[in-house]
């Protein structure tokens, strides 16, 4: 991110989160410098790691802060979400600047020999999303529709991680057709999702991290992990995980991995509520 001209605050504690923004407007915004693509120690790490990948190891491209999050990490959040109201079209200009250095970002990752892509957007907060939906539509959804095809076509799976409540966009997030979805659990009614979507929905977490893991005693995490299987993965799509990962006690994350691999037992021998009687796919992060 340094790259990008923003400063990062935070500790190994929690998050780090963006507190000096290297634009004050989006017209400052728009003749930004963006970073080179093509230098070459953009890619050291990647192509090391898919070069050392053996059997049983998937390599997935991440591409973190991929479009609102790059925008507004950019001016800034006040600037960036009055920008959508007060100037769309230079909004959608900033936005449209920086899924074109993305896209090249996936040339590059395809090009090295990933095999999945993981696409980082926070779209929501704790009751809501954080724009209206007819503002995500009109300048959000195109741009990641643009992304997440440049995948497909190259016959990559694509993962979303979105942290907030999506429910009023969850539509048109299934539509662009994700391999699967990490997504809050504490805020988005992962069970109610599941029945509504059915096999087009795949969990990619499931385990609460702000609540739960953070917060909660061993047995809560014990009991966590039983209902993520029991609720999201009785089909057989769910990759059990934090659905953040950050530091929490030592203790619960003992709990859940031991949580896991012993209610993943229970699947395989057809207990559990999966109907199929084979365990969740994945297996503990």
């Amino acid at each position: 991110n340094y790259l990008w001209g923003v400063t990062w605050t935070g500790t190994g504690e929690s998050l780090p989160y963006p507190s000096h923004h290297p634009a004050s407007s989006l017209a400052q915004a728009i003749a930004l410098p963006f970073p080179e693509i093509h230098a070459p120690e953009l890619w050291m790490q990647a192509q090391s790691l898919a070069g050392a990948a053996r059997g049983g190891t998937v390599v997935i491209a991440r591409q973190v802060c991929a479009l609102f999050e790059r925008y507004w990490s950019l001016v800034g959040m006040e600037n960036a979400l009055v920008g959508m109201v007060s100037e769309p079209e230079l909004a959608a200009a900033v936005l449209g600047r920086i899924v074109e250095w993305q896209l090249s970002a996936a040339d590059h990752f395809i090009q090295i020999g990933v095999e999945a892509a993981r696409i980082s957007d926070d779209y929501g907060a704790q009751g809501d999303l954080i724009m209206s939906p007819s503002s995500w539509r009109s300048l959000i959804h195109p741009h990641l529709a643009r992304l997440v095809e440049r995948y497909k076509s190259a016959g990559l799976p694509v993962i979303l991680h979105s942290c907030g409540k999506l429910a009023r966009i969850m539509d048109d997030l299934i539509e662009l057709g994700f391999a699967a979805f990490n997504i809050q659990t504490s805020v988005n009614d992962l069970p109610a999702l599941k029945r509504r979507y059915g096999r087009r929905l795949c969990i990619w977490g499931g385990i609460s991290t702000q609540t739960t893991l953070e917060t909660g005693a061993p047995y809560n995490v014990r009991e966590s992990v039983r209902q993520a299987m029991a609720e999201l993965g009785n089909d057989g799509l769910l990759v059990l995980e934090p659905d953040q990962m950050i530091r929490v006690p030592e203790l619960n994350l003992q709990a859940y991995s031991e949580a896991a691999r012993e209610y993943q037992r229970s699947f395989t021998r057809g207990l559990g509520g999966n109907r199929t009687g084979q365990p969740p796919h994945g297996s503990p992060a």
